[in-house]
């Protein structure tokens, strides 16, 4: 098997399991970038609307969107380089309006997952 290599092959499957939702886009090439599809509000709001009913998912679900709001507000902060928009103020505000707005998808998808809390077991 010595003959048989591919370039960059061994570090494809190490940089899509150490990457977050907003970095997936651009662990497939390796690039730092962020994919503007993979860095919104649009992966933790499938989630939600798909598994936020499943009563084994829904923490799954609201962990999801705080996580990619966290990894988006670092990211505007330290490097907002997005794909299509540049590095600059828009790719900020960019990054910044996706965030808040998984912020409040969380908070909102929280209060409906508590609300639903059968009390019979908290004590």
């Amino acid at each position: 098997m010595r003959g048989f290599y591919i370039f960059d092959l061994p570090q494809f499957p190490f940089r899509i399991l150490g990457s977050s939702i907003p970095e997936l886009g651009g662990a497939i090439q390796g690039s730092s970038v962020l994919n503007p599809i993979f860095a919104s509000v649009l992966i933790p709001l499938v989630l939600v609307a798909l598994l936020l009913g499943q009563p084994q998912w829904k923490w799954f679900t609201i962990g999801s969107a705080l996580g990619v709001a966290a990894c988006l507000t670092v990211s505007a902060v330290l490097s907002p380089s997005v794909l299509w928009l540049g590095n600059g103020a828009i790719a900020q505000a960019f990054l910044l309006l996706n965030a808040g707005l998984c912020f409040g998808l969380a908070y909102l998808s929280a209060k409906a997952a508590n609300s639903g809390v059968n009390h019979e077991y908290l004590g």
